[in-house]
């Protein structure tokens, strides 16, 4: 579904009103993100190590794959994604929250 198996969805909270009927009934979604247990090994590949591009931290690269699961979760959901905020490793929030 997402990019790469190194999360899951862990939980996903869902703060609404009394009825919920249409997407405006919906105030937040929280998704927790979790490490994925299951860890495949995949064959050695020849790599390219590209020196033009800035070195990307593991939290800058986990704000952009958090971006993408909100992305996507608000396209299967129907809903906007400022309603979403995806939580990664069961703590670190990014989103909309």
């Amino acid at each position: 579904m997402f990019s790469h198996d190194e999360y899951k969805v862990d939980q996903i909270k869902i703060t609404a009103g009394e009825k919920v009927d249409s997407e405006e009934d919906i105030k937040t979604i929280s998704v927790y993100m979790a490490p994925s247990s299951e860890k495949t090994v995949q064959t050695v590949a020849p790599i390219d190590i590209n020196t033009d591009h800035a070195y990307v931290t593991k939290e800058k690269a986990e704000q952009k794959e958090a971006k993408q699961i909100e992305t996507k979760l608000a396209d299967i959901w129907e809903i906007g994604s400022e309603k979403i905020t995806v939580h990664m490793e069961g703590g670190e929030r990014i989103g909309n929250e």
